[in-house]
This record gives structure tokens, sequence and C-alpha cells, in this order.
């Protein structure tokens, strides 16, 4: 009987957790992000959710997101994806010598307070990457970024589609023999406050029928500024033309500002195979 009674004990406790599993909403994004919690409504242009944990609720574009799956087990599409074209020879071919000592910088994926940036930021990055690696490639020569999109572009390769794109593939189209890509995540912490207080004081001497007369006059003024900390972390890789990385390394910002990524990323590039002095 003590066996019967801890066997359903044991069953029921199986059954428990199976459902507190299955009772969270995933909605999932066109780059691939994964979102678990609570989808609280869903009007013409946006969703509101909030994350398992938390109780901040946040509004997320229908945009941006692929597909809902409910806790009830239902599937609801909310953007339809694109099928790359199957490549029937326009999409170009590059040799393996054509690609020799080629390296291409993708745009950087950047993600802000755990939504998607616009593509304006990635485009930023990639170009803040490729102006502190352009002179330290040694004997590579680095396509110019305004080149490596225009192909990407081309190809149909982009944030919601690059996921079905091998390394190989994109080192194909872009005639390169290596690529580095990248993904910033920043998050807001806490703010600072700094407070400064000036004083002058003015001494005017005044001579007149009564004799000297010194007339002091004390002013001051305050003020206080506000700035946004950050937590910052940056993900690099570079993969070859046969689809093998060669690197791949993350590095947490020292700094707090909104514009740490650029020594992160600078960090991470001084430590790859690729850089020279």
């Amino acid at each position: 009987m003590k066996k019967i009674f801890c066997l359903a004990m044991v069953l029921l406790l199986s059954l428990y957790t199976i459902a507190q599993k299955s009772a969270d909403d995933v909605v999932i994004k066109l780059n691939g992000e994964e979102m678990v919690g609570k989808v609280t409504e869903i009007n013409d242009d946006n969703i509101r959710f909030i994350h398992k944990g938390e109780t901040l609720t946040y509004t997320v574009k229908k945009s941006d997101i692929f597909k809902i799956k409910f806790a009830s087990g239902r599937e609801e599409i909310i953007t339809k994806l694109q099928q790359p074209e199957q490549n029937t020879g326009s999409a170009p071919v590059t040799s393996e010598a054509d690609r020799r000592n080629k390296i291409a910088i993708l745009p950087f994926r950047f993600i802000a307070d755990r939504q998607s940036a616009d593509e304006e930021m990635s485009y930023k990055v990639q170009d803040e990457a490729f102006s502190l690696l352009s002179s330290h490639a040694g004997t590579l020569e680095l396509q110019a970024t305004a080149t490596t999109n225009a192909l990407l572009l081309k190809a149909g390769i982009n944030q919601s589609t690059f996921r079905s794109f091998t390394p190989m593939e994109i080192c194909n189209i872009l005639g390169v023999e290596y690529i580095i890509q990248g993904t910033i995540t920043q998050n807001r912490t806490t703010a600072t406050t700094t407070q400064s207080n000036n004083g002058t004081i003015n001494t005017k001497n005044n001579t007149g029928k009564t004799g000297n007369d010194r007339k002091t006059t004390v002013s001051s003024s305050s003020s206080s500024s506000t700035y946004q900390n950050y937590k910052t972390s940056v993900t690099l890789g570079i993969f070859n033309d046969k689809g093998s990385s060669i690197y791949s390394d993350d590095h947490t910002a020292f700094w707090s500002s909104a514009d740490a990524y650029k020594n992160a990323i600078k960090y991470l590039l001084k430590r790859t195979p690729i850089y020279k002095k």
C-alpha cells in the first residue's frame, strides 16, 4: 500500500511538472529569438508580452514575430517566412582562388533590452568594426561594407533569412575566404545622477564722500545630470569558406556607457588570428 501511495505521488508530481512547463507561451521571432512567458494581448500591430518570472509588460511588433506557440498547444503564424529562392545559376559562384585572402564583416545583430534594434544600428556597428580592423588586417583584403551589404541583399539575405544560409554559402556569395559575424546584447541597468554646485563672490569698492565702501555679492547655482548605465556583451565569430569556425569568443564590456560595445569589439578583434599589429 505504501509503494502504491509513493508511485501515485511521483505520478502526480510528474503531471504537475509537465503542466507547469506547458503553461508558458512561446513567441518565436523572425531573427530566431524565442521569448518564453505569457501573451496578454494581441492587436493589429503588436502584442503585449510578459517574460517568464517577470512582471514588466513588453510591447513587441507583430512584424518582428514569426509565430506564437500558446500554452494550450495551439500555434498561430504571425508573419509568413519568405522562402529563399533556389539557386538556379543566377547566384554568384566564386572559385576558391578568387576568395583567397579576402574577408568580409557582416552586419552585427544588436539586441537592446531584449528587442532587436533596427537595421541601421546593425550597419553602424558593422562600419565601426571595419574601421577597427582596416589597418590591422595584414595581407588580407577587407571587403568594403557597401559591397558586402549589396551582395547580401541581392542574394535575399537579411536579418530574417540569415539563418537559412550556411557560412560556406555566404562566403561563396560574397566571394571571400572568411566572414566575421557578431552579436551585441545591451541592457539598461542603473541610472547615475551627478550634482555640481558653483558659487561666486564679487567685491566692489566704492569711493564716495563718506570714504571707501566695500560691497560684496555672493551668488550660487547648482545643476544635476542623470546618465543611463548599460551592461553590454559582445559575441564574435569567424568562419572560413569551408564552413569551419576558426574563432569564437565573447566579452562583457568594462564600461557602462551606451557605446561600450566599441571597446568590447576591439578587445575581441585583437585576439583573433587575423588581427595584425
